[in-house]
């Protein structure tokens, strides 16, 4: 798989809800093959910033585009894990139906799956280690499996660009660190964009980060310059730190009177 062109771009693009600015005068573009994690405060636009790229959100000005096409015309090229599923665990689906929703669009075409489709999607969760659990009710299926069946039903179609919503949010360690391993493996075969509150997935996994709060700050490498951190968040990297961010994924910035500052953690 080549991975020349750019995978996702945005060009001075601005949305609001309603009177209320999220974003504002976003540029940005994540070449082929990147693993980009987004950070950000609560509110900042992580989420809205996800959804105007798959096309479930329009722009109120500028220009984005997936691959060299416009969000959402072929449902195939992106795959999303959102933050909240928003499937009850009394609903009555098996892991094999929740994961054939992403062949919709697929090989199979429109809303009757095909032999092809099921294969696909039984790959799928075979890939993320839940085929033994594909007609089990979603309902009996922990948080951490349950997590493992969205993220297959984002890939059951191959796309060539994934995109995860805080996918470590209620997991428990174990899950986290299998999950963790299953997405480092993807590195230079898929581009992942995910939105994470955890700073290890930075330093241990990232090629880039990305800090969201109304404008978007790139950098492509994996650290976090003291710069964004601070006009992204509106506070010092040094208080961040103490709440949670490990040393090792900021780059070394200088006390007032020069001197190389030394953070611990």
């Amino acid at each position: 798989m080549g991975f020349n062109e750019s995978a996702l771009s945005f060009e001075k693009v601005t949305f609001s809800y309603g009177n209320s600015p999220v974003l504002s005068d976003v540029n940005f573009s994540v070449p082929g093959g990147e693993f980009l994690v987004i950070i950000g405060p609560n509110g900042g636009g992580k989420t809205t910033l996800l959804k105007l790229a798959l096309g479930l959100l329009a722009p109120d000005k500028g220009k984005i585009s997936i691959f060299g096409k416009n969000p959402g015309e072929d449902p195939t090229t992106a795959g999303y894990v959102p933050q909240d599923a928003g499937l009850s665990r009394d609903f009555p689906i098996t892991a094999l139906e929740v994961v054939l929703q992403g062949r919709i669009g697929g090989a199979g075409g429109g809303w009757r799956y095909g032999k092809k489709d099921r294969e696909a999607a039984y790959d799928a969760l075979e890939s993320m280690g839940m085929a033994h659990a594909a007609n089990r009710t979603m309902g009996l299926l922990s948080q951490g499996q349950r997590q493992r069946v969205l993220i297959a039903r984002s890939i059951a179609s191959a796309p060539r660009l994934l995109m995860l919503d805080e996918p470590l949010a209620s997991i428990d360690a174990e899950s986290r660190d299998s999950l963790m391993a299953w997405l480092a493996g993807l590195k230079g075969k898929m581009t992942v964009v995910m939105v994470s509150h955890d700073m290890s997935v930075i330093s241990g996994h990232a090629t880039a980060v990305a800090c969201v709060n109304r404008r978007v700050f790139y950098h492509g490498s994996a650290e976090i310059l003291p710069e964004m951190v601070e006009t992204a968040y509106g506070s010092c990297p040094v208080e961040l730190i103490a709440h949670g961010i490990p040393h090792r994924v900021l780059a070394v910035h200088d006390h007032e009177h020069g001197e190389e500052a030394h953070i611990h953690d």
